[in-house]
């Protein structure tokens, strides 16, 4: 854990927990779906944060390596070898009822292009 600001602390992850080499792969475009199933799992299980901790209780860590798990195996499932390079509405999009997010496009108020 590292003290970035007084109100910021910044924990990392151990070198095996990457998107980039997990359960063996070369890496790929999936960081986005990572990012949306990792906050699914935050809210899921009710994911809080302290200022006090000196390290990350192991549900967190647990809980990512599952996020890029899924979220490696949500992107092949959809785009293959294909390089994609998504953002958050695209990922609402094309897997929404997965990731348990919903489209902006999807709100009275909100004019998707």
């Amino acid at each position: 854990m590292h003290y970035v600001a007084r109100n910021l602390r910044q924990f990392i992850f151990l070198p095996y927990v990457a998107q980039s080499s997990l359960g063996g792969r070369q890496g790929n475009n999936a960081c986005t779906i990572i990012a949306v199933k990792f906050g699914d799992y935050c809210i899921q299980h009710k994911l809080h944060v302290s200022l006090f901790w000196t390290q990350l209780p192991q549900l967190w860590t647990s809980l990512f390596a599952n996020a890029i798990c899924d979220g490696n195996e949500m992107y092949d499932e959809v785009y293959g070898a294909t390089a994609v390079y998504l953002d958050a509405e695209d990922v609402a999009q094309s897997l929404g009822t997965e990731c348990n997010v919903q489209s902006q496009c999807n709100f009275w108020f909100y004019k998707c292009k």
